[in-house]
């Protein structure tokens, strides 16, 4: 399989480097990005020198999220080789530091996925968003079970339902993310350089001896939300406001039951 361009993978020192290269759609996720992000780190598991996995994105721009347009043609959910559902599951159970730097928006799966990750960073103006409700969907990626437990009954409500933008400020209150930076990929670096010259055995117990408590009810939600998510795909609540994304006008929901 051919690499995307849209995915840009660079080994620097100990870390392997991903990127989402697609700002002129602000670095949306399409099929063969996830294809990619999937073969990436599985490289980086299989070799033994690399450390870490740091992700962020080219132009200033984490993501927007899902390209609605591949998204809405192409993607069934229960299908096993559905390459949305490989990468969740290949980030989730990955077995070295993740370290992730947002800058510009975070919306969807690109908010969802830092939940997975180990460290985060984000810059002053970055803005975070799970506007899944928007959308006629239900929240994915276990942020359902997550959010709550690390941000609290309260602002996994508003975040969830009302689906609006937050700070960086916000992330971080929330402990979505480790902290607020102005340089945030030059800190994500730093901690890279760090954990690199850390005992790598240790590292890799640590992390899944914090991930071991959650491990079970994160896979049970996970496996949830994608049945409810799938289904809703195929409602009109998701068309409608799929139609008036691509036609530039407000959905309106109010004939809905």
């Amino acid at each position: 399989m051919e690499p995307s361009p849209e995915v840009l993978v660079e080994q620097r020192g100990a870390t392997l480097e991903v990127s989402f290269n697609r700002p002129d759609r602000k670095n949306a996720i399409n099929l063969a990005m996830y294809r990619s992000l999937t073969a990436a780190l599985l490289r980086a598991k299989q070799d033994a020198t690399t450390r870490s996995v740091l992700i962020y994105g080219q132009g200033g721009i984490f993501t927007s999220g899902n390209d609605l347009n591949d998204f809405a043609n192409a993607s069934n959910l229960q299908d096993e080789n559905n390459p949305i559902v490989i990468f969740m599951q290949a980030l989730l159970s990955f077995p070295k530091p993740v370290v992730v730097a947002v800058e510009g928006v975070a919306v969807g799966i690109g908010t969802t996925l830092l939940l997975h990750c180990d460290l985060a960073y984000g810059h002053t103006d970055a803005r975070f968003a799970l506007p899944f409700v928007k959308l006629g969907l239900c929240p994915e990626y276990a942020s359902s079970y997550l959010i709550p437990r690390i941000a609290g009954a309260a602002k996994a409500s508003e975040w969830l339902l009302l689906g609006e933008e937050f700070s960086a400020q916000e992330a971080k209150e929330g402990n979505l993310i480790n902290s607020v930076e102005a340089a945030p990929l030059a800190k994500a670096r730093a901690a890279c350089d760090k954990l690199a010259l850390l005992p790598p055995a240790a590292v890799r117990q640590s992390k899944a001896l914090l991930k071991q408590t959650t491990s079970d009810n994160v896979q049970r939600v996970i496996d949830t939300e994608i049945a409810l998510f799938a289904k809703a795909l195929s409602q009109p609540e998701f068309a409608e406001a799929v139609g008036a994304f691509f036609e530039k006008r407000k959905p309106d929901f109010s004939h809905f039951e």
